[in-house]
């Protein structure tokens, strides 16, 4: 589902019968409500904000931006097929001047570093908890297949006419938290197991 039909469908009906200010635009109400999911996912350790990030160091160079979805590593990083170890910070000292293989990596603000500075091109591999990536239009479509489409619809017309203040609001987290809580039951409930059919 796009922005667009989910405003359409799920939003539009309720603004007309309760007409509100808008405070926000859709877009970003919705992007404020992907991200706030997104957050409760990551602190329950949902496998729907885990994923695989990717990107090249060229020969030379220490460092490179990380991509912005990026929100935190959950298995040590990889330059290419090896382990990297964190960097003790007392040891970054001892590479400064050194090139060649990477062994170790240290995050700071949104950078990656390599120690040494690696003498050949890397990809560097991180297994991350990573967001959605940001909504730019209304014709972009909402993450996670449809499994929160309607917590969603609900959450941005809540950011839209509240605005930013809606995110600390106690009865507002606590919808969130149940309409999440109750998509993640459901993906993992059993299948029911079907008897044998007897003839008698």
């Amino acid at each position: 589902m796009t922005v667009q039909e989910m405003f359409d469908r799920l939003i539009l009906p309720k603004l007309r019968g309760a007409p509100q200010p808008i405070a926000l635009p859709i877009v970003d109400a919705t992007n404020l409500t992907v991200e706030y999911i997104a957050s409760k996912l990551s602190d329950k350790k949902s496998d729907l904000v885990k994923g695989v990030l990717t990107f090249p160091i060229m020969a030379g160079n220490q460092s490179s931006s990380i991509p912005a979805n990026f929100r935190g590593l959950n298995s040590l990083p990889k330059a290419d097929r090896t382990e990297l170890k964190t960097l003790r910070t007392e040891d970054r000292y001892l590479y400064s001047d050194l090139t060649g293989p990477p062994v170790a990596y240290e995050i700071r603000g949104f950078n990656f570093y390599l120690y040494p500075t690696p003498d050949t091109n890397v990809q560097i591999t991180l297994e991350c908890w990573q967001y959605p990536a940001q909504i730019e239009a209304m014709y972009d479509d909402i993450p996670w297949d449809g499994m929160f489409d309607h917590l969603i619809s609900d959450a941005a017309l809540k950011f839209s006419i509240g605005g930013h203040a809606i995110a600390v609001d106690a009865t507002f987290a606590a919808e969130i938290e149940n309409g999440i809580s109750q998509v993640m039951s459901s993906r993992s409930a059993p299948l029911p197991t079907r008897r044998p059919h007897r003839s008698f």
